[in-house]
This record gives C-alpha cells, sequence and structure tokens, in this order.
C-alpha cells in the first residue's frame, strides 16, 4: 500500500470512538509478546472473516483509550519485521500469516500496522460441540468419523470417498464423477482437473484463481483508490462448497469452475432445490430436505458448510459490503446451476449508491443490481428505487442516478506515480497503469488512456526531469525516481 493509502486507514481507525472487532491498538512502545501477537492475529482474523472483511489490522504505537499516537520500538530493524511473518505462519493452520506488515514515520513517532488477512473458511472460528472436547482424544479413527456421520457404522460411503478419499478412490464413485474442472477463459487458456479428497481439493482450486489487487474509485471525498483482492475469499469457498454439497451425481458430471478476466461461474449439475433466491434470502433457516442429506451433514460436522440458511445471504452481504455487484445466479435450468461472482465494478454509480447509502435494506440492493445488470425488475421494485431517488428514466430504459466524481487533474495522476515510485524503488509500466487506468474516463477507449499515461511518464521525465526510464526497452519500460 502507499503511504497516503495507510495514513488514510491509520486516520480513520484514530477517529472510532473506540476499537472494533477487526482494528486493535497497542502501545508497544519497546516490544510485544509473541504468544500474545498470534492470540491476537487469531482472533483479528476470524473476526474479519465473521465480518465478511478482506482484512483487519493491529496497530502498534497508538494507545488504545484516546488512540494518540505513542511511537513504537517493536523490531525496528525491517529485516525482523519481515521475520515476523515466517514465525506467525509456522504456528498457523495452512501457514497464516499477515498480508503486509507497514512502518510509518509519524511526528509524534514510529507506527507500525499489521495488515492480518480474513480467515478461511476450513480453519475453524469457533469451536463446535465443546461438550465433547473432552470426549475426542479418546475415539479411535472409526468412532470419531461416525460421530462426523462420513461413514456409517464402520463402513466407507460415498461421501468418505468425496470428502477424504484418495485420487485413485474416486473411481469406487461410477458412474458418479467426483472431479472439478477449474478452465481459464481468456488468453492464454488454461485448465486443471481436481479429483478427490474434497476437502483438500478447494484449496487447489482457489489457489489456481489469479486474485489480483483491483483498484477503483467511488469515494467523492479523497483522489485515491480503494483497493481490495477482485474475489472474497470466503465468498469463493462457500459457492464451491455449495456446489459440492448440492451436485445432483446421479448426472454423472463434474463440477466446473470458469475463471474470465471480471467474474467466476461455479456450475454444478442439478437444479436449484429451493423456490428462489429471494426465499433463501428471507427464510433465515435450514432447508426443509436436501439432495445430498448424508453428504451435507458430513459437511457441516467437518466445518465447510452450515445448514442454518446463511450461506447465501452471507455471500450476498458480502459482495454488498464490497460495493460489488451482488451474485447472479441463474437457476432456470432443470439440468444444472450456474453462480457467477463478478470481480470487478460493473456500474460506478451503483456501487457509489452503496456507499453512500449504507442504511438501504438487502432487497434495496438487489433491486439496484438488477437496474446495473439489465435484468427485468417488478412494478413494486420499481417504484421503491425511484421513491428513494435511486433511479431514472423510463421503466425500460432505467438508469441509476449518479453523482459529481473527483475531478482528477494530471497533477493527480503525476504525484501518484511519484508517490509508487517512493515506495516501491521502481516501478513497471504495467504497474504504472494499474495504478492509473482505474481512475481514467471508463467510456474512454483503451487505447486513448494509454496514450494519456505516455503523455504523463513523459512529461515526468524529459520535461520536468523526475523519473527515468532504467530499462533499455520503451515497451517495457521500468521507471525510478531521479
Amino acid at each position: 500500500m502507499l503511504e497516503q493509502e495507510l495514513d488514510k486507514i491509520l486516520s480513520e481507525a484514530r477517529a472510532l470512538k473506540a476499537e472494533t472487532e477487526i482494528i486493535e491498538f497497542k502501545e508497544a512502545k519497546e516490544g510485544y509478546d509473541f504468544d500474545k501477537i498470534g492470540q491476537y492475529f487469531s482472533a483479528l482474523s476470524n473476526e474479519a472473516n465473521l465480518k465478511g472483511k478482506s482484512c483487519a489490522w493491529l496497530i502498534f504505537g497508538v494507545e488504545n483509550k484516546k488512540h494518540q499516537i505513542v511511537g513504537s520500538r517493536y523490531r525496528s530493524e525491517r529485516k525482523d519485521l519481515d521475520k515476523l511473518k515466517k514465525e506467525v505462519a509456522d504456528k498457523t493452520t495452512h501457514n497464516l500469516s499477515f498480508v503486509d506488515i507497514y512502518e510509518l514515520h509519524k511526528p509524534e513517532g514510529r507506527v507500525v500496522m499489521f495488515q492480518i488477512p480474513s480467515a478461511p473458511q476450513g480453519i475453524p472460528n469457533k469451536q463446535k460441540h465443546p461438550s465433547l472436547i473432552n470426549d475426542v482424544d479418546s475415539w479411535d479413527d472409526v468412532t470419531f468419523l461416525n460421530k462426523a456421520r462420513v461413514t456409517l457404522d464402520g463402513k466407507i460411503t460415498n461421501t468418505a470417498i468425496l470428502l477424504l478419499g484418495k485420487e485413485e478412490a474416486s473411481a469406487l464413485l461410477s458412474p458418479a464423477v467426483g472431479q472439478i474442472s477449474w478452465i481459464l477463459k481468456d488468453a492464454p487458456e488454461g485448465y486443471e482437473h481436481f479429483y478427490t479428497p474434497f476437502i483438500l481439493t478447494v484449496n487447489k482450486v482457489i489457489a489456481c484463481i489469479r486474485n489480483t489487487n483491483y483498484r477503483y474509485m467511488i469515494d467523492d471525498t479523497t483522489i485515491f483508490p480503494d483497493e481490495v483482492p477482485h474475489y472474497d475469499d470466503w465468498v469463493m469457498r462457500e459457492t464451491l462448497q455449495n456446489a459440492i454439497a448440492h451436485s445432483d451425481y446421479s448426472k454423472s458430471s463434474r463440477i466446473i469452475v470458469l475463471e474470465y478476466n471480471n467474474k467466476l461461474i461455479v456450475e454444478n449439475a442439478g437444479s436449484f432445490i429451493p423456490d428462489s433466491i429471494e426465499a433463501v434470502i428471507h427464510g433465515n433457516k435450514p432447508q426443509p430436505y436436501y439432495r445430498n442429506l448424508f453428504l451435507v451433514n458430513a459437511m457441516v460436522n467437518l466445518n465447510m458448510i452450515d445448514t442454518i440458511g446463511n450461506g447465501i445471504k452471507k455471500i450476498f452481504t458480502t459482495q454488498r459490503e464490497r460495493f460489488f455487484p451482488l451474485p447472479t445466479y441463474d437457476i432456470s435450468s432443470e439440468t444444472y446451476t450456474e453462480v457467477t461472482i463478478h470481480g470487478e465494478l460493473i456500474n460506478e454509480n451503483y456501487s457509489r449508491q452503496l456507499k453512500k447509502h449504507p442504511e438501504l435494506s438487502l432487497d434495496d440492493v438487489i433491486a439496484l443490481d438488477k437496474v446495473q445488470k439489465k435484468m427485468d425488475l417488478t412494478d413494486q421494485e420499481i417504484e421503491r428505487l425511484r421513491s428513494l431517488k435511486l433511479i431514472k428514466g423510463r421503466n425500460s430504459l432505467l438508469e441509476i442516478v449518479g453523482s459529481a466524481k473527483v475531478g482528477l487533474t494530471n497533477k493527480d495522476f503525476k504525484q501518484m506515480i511519484l508517490d509508487l515510485l517512493n515506495e516501491k524503488g521502481s516501478a513497471t509500466r504495467d504497474e504504472v497503469e494499474n495504478l492509473i487506468m482505474p481512475l481514467l474516463p471508463q467510456d474512454l477507449p483503451i487505447e486513448k488512456r494509454q496514450k494519456k499515461i505516455s503523455n504523463i511518464l513523459v512529461e515526468l521525465s524529459s520535461k520536468e526531469q523526475k523519473i527515468q526510464n532504467i530499462s533499455p526497452s520503451i515497451k517495457f519500460s521500468v521507471w525510478k525516481l531521479i
């Protein structure tokens, strides 16, 4: 992150009346106990997961009452901070560690900001069945698997093969198919097939997805863009594990994950059992029946899914809190169910309205999402959105009402490039484009946006002589400060 972005995060955190579940201040003037760091890492990571946030923050050098900066000398050498990443990874499930550790040198003193990732599903957030804690160590493997409802009376089930079986065991499912295929749908195309055990395969599929950071700008009060991963980790896992739980394995069909530049599509065999997505969101209760009841119960006991009926609603809520388009469910077919997870904004006005109006109900957000996707709305939905002054135009040509956008000048773009180079030491042309392109008018052809960036680089290098290209190639330039 750039220093200005970190300053913004720190200022907003200090402005809070009290700490939140995903922000923790510690003075740590000289040092801090490693075990306590581990405890805060675990707690904040889990809370970020539960709140649908991509990360949480542990901040040293700020006292926790009035949030005044007091300065911290904790691991003052950079190499010692970097070592902490591995030390934490060695102690956590799946080697989870800090996204990064940042130092801010403020007039009042040094502030150390630990960016903690949201815990992925599958890393326990809380203990299930606490009354059994004292008994579980005395169980043999058969007893444990029986109680988890993976096996039945000590006998192997299709569920046991799907979730825990070795790859070669998937042949025992025939004619059912225990396979998940990831397919990259843009150039260069790629694919990979994954088999049982699905309890581990989910991680492997998600590792294939190019979940790089995405910049967008919808905040009228700053010239700095927001930056988040294209896809929320929990949303990906929940969507994929729902496909595993609810597939119709009698159709001898695999689960497919299609990755495009700006979206993921997860498809599984079998119709969507509930009547509608709205019924699931408003139900807030378990489904009355399941296609694969034994499999669903086992996945619940292995902490892969829940049966409370909150999973899909949380997917919607998480996307809404990121100001992203809501998931699109195609449940029209009797033979398959298809879910699209959007990894980029479709309409900036939609996202700006969500940021401006956090009080909107989920029903209102769903209706507004339909407008940006050019989907049909009911008369009641249209009337409601009009009354909230969120849409305009005729019913057949509805538009989301926009607001004035911050006018960024070449001077702003130049300063952002200088800040980038000051932070990283150097940056490629691609990195400069990734920084600036999302902030230029998206209705401009990409060639014109690239030309504008070229002109800004020329001005900074040739006219102002603040930066230079240290690469012999112009097309693949690498820039640094003079």
